[in-house]
């Protein structure tokens, strides 16, 4: 586990690559799509909490569902020439 500050949020997750970014509910409101491409492209799951004072129960609950729930699939684009 590591903190960051977020001005180095980017480059801290894409050099790590964490299973999960973990980031408080104020944070994430700012730039909800800008964390989810960062965490796309550090290949990890964002948990986002509501409060920062969570029961450890609750927390392992939001952590198992981010890691063993299969990402939805992607539609890519098909070239047509």
């Amino acid at each position: 586990m590591r903190a960051c500050e977020s001005a180095f949020a980017w480059k801290t997750a894409v050099t790590l690559r964490p299973s999960i970014i973990v980031l408080p509910s104020h944070l994430h409101e700012r730039e909800p799509e800008r964390f989810s491409m960062l965490a796309r492209e550090a290949g990890s799951r964002l948990v986002v909490l509501e409060s920062e004072q969570l029961p450890l129960d609750q927390l392992a609950r939001m952590f198992s569902s981010a890691l063993y729930t299969p990402a939805p699939v992607r539609a890519h684009a098909s070239s047509t020439d």
